[in-house]
């Protein structure tokens, strides 16, 4: 099955609830990225997190190095580079960021999304080429946006050091 608040809005109503049970929203908009933002105390994260912004078009403008307003208006005007369910910027964009705030290494965020994604992202960073190198160079790639993604938020790498030595 599939996460509730990833079916497409177009199918939700095929959704019925058992009898005397009913769905609601539980989830917050964002949920996992606020949690990471609050409890890492990074105060930048937690600026972008509470700007009202769209935070993955937020991170999409870090990563592929195009302005917020411009991705925001492609993804709405539902362009496939920026709305596209898996190779879209954006969708790429939200990936990374779970990736992050789950501790993925590069290995394991190429594995959840998918060559066609990858591949996708590495040509919407600039390198054209993707499509013709290697698995391991798909690998790096995921390692250092996840890399850049911790380097956007510096508060990120000191928690997570201290949260997973808490559990030792």
């Amino acid at each position: 099955g599939r996460n509730g608040q990833n079916v497409q809005g177009k199918i939700r109503e095929m959704c019925v609830a058992d009898q005397g049970y009913i769905f609601f929203e539980p989830d917050l908009s964002q949920s996992d990225a606020r949690f990471v933002a609050y409890e890492s105390e990074d105060q930048d994260y937690i600026a972008n997190v509470e700007s009202g912004k769209d935070t993955h078009c937020l991170h999409a403008a870090h990563f592929f190095k195009e302005s917020y307003e411009h991705i925001l208006k492609e993804y709405k005007a539902d362009n496939p580079h920026y709305a596209a369910d898996v190779t879209g910027v954006r969708a790429i964009t939200k990936r990374l960021v779970h990736g992050s705030n789950f501790q993925m290494t590069g290995i394991t965020l190429y594995i959840t999304m998918g060559r066609p994604a990858v591949l996708s992202m590495a040509k919407a960073l600039g390198f054209k080429d993707a499509h013709t190198g290697d698995q391991k160079r798909l690998f790096a790639r995921c390692q250092n946006v996840l890399d850049d993604y911790h380097n956007l938020y510096k508060g990120l790498r000191p928690w997570f050091s201290a949260r997973y030595r808490d559990w030792e």
